[in-house]
């Protein structure tokens, strides 16, 4: 459950990411979100390298802590 609009949002946007990033349609649309949602995540300095990218491409994550600790 969700107590304010802003939780809801944070939730709705964890979701989407997660979403694309399981289904990207290539790896170079995991590496746009990442460095969209970097500061959401926790990543501090989204890497240039797209082989970070082919590597979390296609997985299931459940949280974005649990795609950070993949990356």
């Amino acid at each position: 459950m969700y107590y304010t609009i802003e939780e809801f949002e944070d939730a709705l946007c964890e979701a989407i990411v997660l979403a694309l990033v399981d289904d990207p349609n290539g790896y170079a649309n995991v590496k746009e979100v990442i460095f969209d949602f970097a500061d959401e995540i926790g990543i501090d300095n989204p890497s240039e390298k797209d082989s970070v990218y082919k590597e979390i491409s296609g997985e299931n994550f459940k949280s974005y802590e649990d795609l950070k600790e993949a990356y």
